[in-house]
């Protein structure tokens, strides 16, 4: 191989140890090169991803059912979750309900892309009355049917940024409530938690669970509001000490 040929050389010198020694010397370096190349491919290969994908499974499946249990506890005629794609400056819906398709959405469209945005909640009675109304939007949402009439958006924080929404659709039963948006904000939470690693800093959920609780269009709160969101926190650190595993 290689045009190296094998020297001519007679039985008895095969059988001197200068021989044998480079015969066995020869063997073993290529057998440590050969497993040396071997191994290399070692290098690149990527040694969490079965956890990873393990973990995005089930992060699917929790996702999943905290969308469809949103829509029927509050009484929506759908729901979804979408997730900011940084890399092309748009949302993506991670889950929906039943009645809506996956989809992309502008950060500069609707209401959706101003609660992105802003890092505000979106509570709308009658979106036909608010300046992010778009007939061609909220009409026939996503081809599906769906006349848009009242919505409600709360932004998911994520090491101190907004990363998704949690988005209901048309309140069945009139116009969502601020009971409704305290559910909602404790719900945001979670999926935040959910979204961290078990190992993630105690300190920077309460923050998260916080700082959602606390971003609303109104810039004043009265005494009324403040207590009742407090009351959430109990629940809430319930949920995230369920999820951590504590």
């Amino acid at each position: 191989r290689f045009g190296v040929e094998e020297p001519s050389i007679s039985r008895e010198q095969k059988t001197l140890w200068e021989s044998k020694f480079w015969q066995y010397t020869g063997q073993a370096v290529g057998i440590v090169i050969g497993c040396t190349l071997g191994c290399c491919p070692l290098l690149w290969l990527d040694l969490e991803r079965g956890d990873r994908l393990k973990r995005e499974k089930e992060q699917c499946v929790i996702f999943q059912s905290v969308v469809d249990k949103v829509a029927e506890m509050l009484h929506g005629e759908a729901a979804e979750l979408v997730f900011v794609d940084p890399k092309r400056g748009d949302l993506y819906s991670k889950n929906v309900t039943s009645n809506l398709h996956h989809h992309r959405w502008r950060l500069t469209d609707g209401f959706m892309g101003h609660a992105a945005r802003s890092g505000k909640f979106v509570n709308v009675a009658d979106v036909h009355d608010e300046l992010y109304y778009d007939p061609e939007l909220h009409e026939d949402f996503l081809g599906t049917g769906i006349v848009v009439r009242s919505l409600l958006c709360m932004p998911v924080w994520h090491k101190n940024e907004v990363v998704g929404l949690i988005n209901v659709i048309n309140k069945k039963d009139g116009t969502f409530t601020t009971r409704d948006e305290d559910v909602l904000s404790a719900i945001s939470t979670h999926v935040a938690v959910a979204m961290g690693k078990t190992s993630e800093n105690f300190e920077e959920v309460l923050e998260n669970c916080e700082k959602s609780m606390t971003q609303q269009a109104s810039p004043m709160w009265n005494t009324t509001t403040v207590q009742r969101r407090k009351t959430l926190f109990e629940p809430v650190l319930k949920g995230m000490s369920h999820l951590l595993g504590a």
